[in-house]
């Protein structure tokens, strides 16, 4: 467990990790508007992870908690000033098919993944679910239910609608054993 003190840290320090970032993709923008390039560039911005920040004791982002998995992704295409926010469920290397749809690319029959939705690329139908793995574990998640399995301990299952914290496992409640088994 950390304390207080040392979440305030924790945090002080990824907020100024956050700030420097924000300061390079404000200087790569303004590049670009000053070359005149801005209206014709394809601007992705996303991480691989988030980072748990002292929520559920932890650092780092080793397991399935909303703090690592649910991740900024931006999108700017050229013409689009409109913005719009989608809540489909996407993965990460989701991007590469986007960006291939984009460059005018066939995708690898081989490669498992859909163009991002919501940027008028004739995405397919939104997935129903997304997976997690990582060494030690797996996770499904619905958009509202996840799953996750570790190598040592049980598993765990959490009702993002109800509990956003991730706080109540509700794996041995019978009352949620048909959704475990589904």
């Amino acid at each position: 467990e950390f304390t207080v003190e040392e979440k305030k840290t924790i945090r002080a320090y990824y907020a100024g990790l956050v700030k420097q970032i924000d300061h390079e993709v404000g200087e790569i923008i303004d590049s670009l508007n000053k070359r005149g390039l801005l209206e014709n560039t394809v601007i992705i911005f996303s991480t691989d992870h988030g980072d748990y920040l002292g929520d559920h004791g932890l650092d780092g982002k080793a397991a399935f908690f909303q703090a690592a998995t649910h991740i900024p992704l931006l999108v700017s295409l050229p013409g689009d000033l409109q913005g719009s926010v989608n809540s489909d469920l996407v993965e990460l290397r989701d991007i590469t098919a986007t960006i291939l749809k984009i460059a005018g690319c066939d995708q690898p029959k081989y490669m498992d993944a859909q163009i991002l939705p919501g940027l008028g690329l004739q995405a397919p139908s939104a997935r129903t679910r997304i997976f997690g793995m990582l060494t030690q574990g797996w996770m499904v998640f619905d958009g509202q239910w996840k799953l996750c399995q570790y190598s040592l301990g049980g598993p765990m299952l959490f009702n993002l609608k109800e509990d956003h914290e991730e706080l109540n496992n509700l794996i041995k409640d019978p009352a949620y054993s048909d959704v475990f088994r589904r």
